[in-house]
């Protein structure tokens, strides 16, 4: 693989696109951040993404749009549950910087997370190729113990996700890290993983903020 460079920038940094950690995990770019403790740009995914297969933090990671690019360095993330609001929410996310010659000059400026969602509300992610897979809110506080690295894991207040799309499920191997989006677009959670139903489960978007301190932000 290749450094990054400001040349090979287009399609390499999108929500959806496709990264991988440097022991080969693959995944998604979730949702571009900031952080609170001195504004660095990041984007974010899911632990299990960045660290999977043993990796540590300050690894390279990878963008997969076209030719791979080494992209910058993982930071820190979480998976587990944590006490936010109130209320034991179960999280998957984590955090890596970002070459700045992949930026391209651009600013990062903050943007407003949606509302919590509702059930039966309409909801999509974006997949490696840009476009948009659909979904209906089955739940906004599902809980189900679930296989995680050969050990049987809890989760808690988790937004359960089927799929509109005929013969497809709403999130395949590798979409991992999806931002959940509602029908305007707004980011309102993670995707991380699949229910003994095989519908989608993802973390809600506050909790996932809180614990990595950082706030959405876009490209400008």
């Amino acid at each position: 693989m290749e450094n990054a460079r400001a040349s090979s920038n287009s399609g390499a940094l999108r929500a959806g696109a496709r990264i991988a950690n440097s022991r080969g995990t693959v995944g998604t770019l979730g949702i571009f951040a900031r952080t609170f403790d001195g504004q660095l740009p990041v984007i974010v995914t899911c632990q299990h993404v960045l660290f999977g297969g043993g990796g540590q933090a300050q690894e390279p990671w990878w963008s997969m749009a076209g030719t791979p690019l080494r992209a910058g360095r993982t930071r820190h993330g979480r998976r587990g549950i944590v006490r936010h609001d109130g209320a034991d929410t179960f999280v998957d996310c984590a955090t890596a910087d970002v070459d700045p010659a992949l930026l391209g000059g651009q600013r990062w400026m903050a943007e407003s997370a949606g509302p919590a969602p509702s059930i039966n509300g309409r909801v999509h992610i974006l997949d490696a190729a840009g476009q948009a897979v659909h979904g209906t809110v089955l739940s906004t506080s599902y809980s189900e113990t679930v296989p995680i690295e050969g050990a049987n894991t809890p989760t808690a207040n988790q937004i359960l996700i089927r799929s509109l799309v005929p013969g497809r499920a709403f999130n395949l191997p590798g979409d991992s890290g999806a931002a959940l989006r509602n029908e305007a677009g707004a980011v309102i959670g993670l995707v991380w993983g699949f229910s003994a139903s095989g519908d989608a489960l993802a973390c809600p978007i506050a909790p996932v903020l809180w614990v990595l301190n950082i706030e959405l932000a876009g490209l400008q």
